[in-house]
C-alpha cells in the first residue's frame, strides 16, 4: 500500500508552520546562548553541519560560562527535584465529604508514593542535569515514555532544535518535536499507537536500509470542545508524509497524556520561548 503524496491535516501543518515561525524567531539568541554556554551546540540546530573550522575554534573557548551553566541547572536540581526526598506531590481538586477525607488522604499519600516509586526507577536522576542545562537559553522540555508495561519511564531530554512550540488557549502550548530515528525502528516508535499506518513503500524501502534514518513529527494539542473535559490530540509524520490517514486522535485527558513537557524560564508574555 502507497499513501501517495498523503499529507498531515490541515490542523497540524497549520500549527507546526507556526511553530517554525516561533522558532526562527529566537533563532540568533539560541545560538548566541548555545555558543557563549556550551560552544559548538550551536551547530545542532536546525540540522547545521559544523564548518571544518569550529574545532579548532572551540579549542580556545573560556570555559567559565559553561561552569557557570552547569551549576544553575545543578542547583535547580537540587533545589526542585532532589533525589534524595520526596518532591511530588497530588492534589485533589474536586470537593471531598467531611467523612471520607482520612480515605481520600490515605489514597492521595498512596498515589505520591508510587510517583515518587516511578520516577525513582526512572532514568530522571541520571538525565536531570541535562534536562536543566536548558534553563539556560530559557526553555526546557523532555520526553516521558514506558516501552512497556514491565519497564521503568524512560526520560528523553529535547534539545531546542528538536522542539517547536507555540503559545496555546490557557497558557498551555501547542508542541511538536522533530528528531532523526533509525527506519528500521519505526515499529517500536509509533507501538502505542495503532492509528499510525507506516506501510507506504517509501517508509518500507528506508526501512530495508541497514543505518537509513528518517526525521519523525510528533504534534501535540489540547481540544477545548468540552471545555470541563479538554483532551490531547496528537498527531505524527515521517520525512513530512502523513501517517495517520484519518487525521490527529484523541490521546487522553490534559493531566498526564502527552509525553512531551516544555517548561519556561522567564518567559515574555505571548512568546512561547523562555529567555533564561
Amino acid at each position: 500500500m502507497t499513501n501517495a503524496l498523503k499529507k498531515p491535516s490541515k490542523d497540524f501543518q497549520t500549527r507546526l508552520d507556526t511553530a517554525k515561525k516561533y522558532r526562527d524567531a529566537v533563532r540568533d539568541d539560541l545560538e548566541e546562548a548555545l555558543f557563549f554556554i556550551s560552544p559548538g551546540r550551536e551547530n545542532d540546530l536546525f540540522d547545521r553541519r559544523p564548518e571544518p573550522t569550529d574545532e579548532a575554534e572551540n579549542d580556545t573557548y573560556m570555559s567559565l560560562p559553561e561552569d557557570l551553566a552547569s551549576d544553575f541547572a545543578a542547583d535547580l536540581v537540587t533545589y526542585f527535584t532532589p533525589a534524595e526526598s520526596t518532591w511530588t506531590n497530588y492534589i485533589v481538586t474536586a470537593p471531598v465529604p467531611k467523612e471520607a477525607a482520612r480515605q481520600v488522604t490515605e489514597l492521595v499519600s498512596e498515589r505520591e508514593t508510587e510517583i515518587q516509586e516511578m520516577i525513582e526507577a526512572s532514568n530522571y536522576n541520571d538525565v536531570a542535569p541535562q534536562i536543566m542545562f536548558e534553563a539556560n537559553h530559557g526553555t526546557v522540555a523532555m520526553w516521558v515514555e514506558q516501552a512497556h508495561l514491565t519497564q521503568p519511564l524512560h526520560i528523553d531530554p529535547v534539545p531546542p532544535h528538536e522542539l517547536l512550540i507555540t503559545p496555546g488557549h490557557m497558557g498551555i502550548l501547542d508542541r511538536f518535536r522533530e528528531k532523526h530515528v533509525l527506519a528500521q525502528h519505526l515499529p517500536v516508535t509509533f507501538d502505542k499507537y495503532p492509528e499510525v499506518d507506516i506501510s507506504d513503500t517509501r517508509l518500507q524501502t528506508a526501512m530495508k536500509r541497514p543505518g537509513q534514518t528518517v526525521k519523525c513529527c510528533w504534534g501535540f494539542w489540547v481540544n477545548w470542545t468540552d471545555p470541563g473535559n479538554p483532551k490531547w490530540m496528537m498527531e505524527a509524520t515521517v520525512d513530512g508524509i502523513g501517517v495517520m490517514p484519518n487525521g490527529p486522535v484523541e490521546i487522553g485527558p490534559i493531566a498526564g497524556s502527552c509525553p512531551l513537557h516544555v517548561g519556561r524560564f522567564n518567559p515574555q508574555i505571548g512568546k512561547p520561548w523562555g529567555r533564561g
